[in-house]
């Protein structure tokens, strides 16, 4: 056999962490006769589809990628807001003092435990321009398809190598 032979099937891994934000881009390919793409994005995200997909259109001709995305937001950032529902805290504090006193047992209810209640701590994050944060996530999308042609080329050797045999 002669030339490059490349496998369909791969696995890609991108992640970038810059200003309080995590990227993290995972592609998984199987072989297809076309270029099929599925993306599975955040929300936040859904306007800059079109961009990603030229992007993965431009690298790779042909198989099933899976496109998988995620943003984790790493430390608060300006615009953000916290909320506490001091008078439902309050409710469960007293609740659980009365249920100690009925159990005769200890009330270790403390304030942290307190804020682990649902609806006593709501976090609202400031509203995301996903054009602000494009560029993170092309340069996660760049590194993915890297690795991920990288997977296929060291896959298209091996199986190369197995048909010679």
């Amino acid at each position: 056999m002669s030339g490059t032979c490349r496998s369909m099937t791969g696995y890609g891994r991108g992640e970038i962490s810059a200003d309080g934000l995590r990227v993290i881009i995972e592609l998984r390919s199987v072989n297809h006769r076309f270029l099929d793409l599925q993306f599975k994005l955040p929300r936040c995200w859904a306007s800059l589809e079109p961009s990603l997909n030229s992007m993965v259109r431009e690298q790779l001709g042909r198989g099933r990628v899976e496109v998988y995305v995620k943003r984790d937001v790493l430390a608060q950032r300006a615009g953000s807001e916290i909320s506490v529902d001091a008078s439902l805290a309050a409710q469960v504090s007293a609740e659980s003092s009365q249920l100690a006193e009925k159990l005769g047992v200890a009330n270790d209810v403390g304030v942290a435990q307190l804020l682990r209640v649902p609806g006593v701590l709501e976090i609202r994050e400031a509203p995301v321009a996903a054009s602000d944060e494009a560029p993170y996530l092309r340069k996660a999308l760049l590194a993915a398809l890297a690795d991920l042609r990288s997977m296929r080329a060291a896959e298209g050797v091996s199986l190369a190598a197995d048909l010679e045999s």
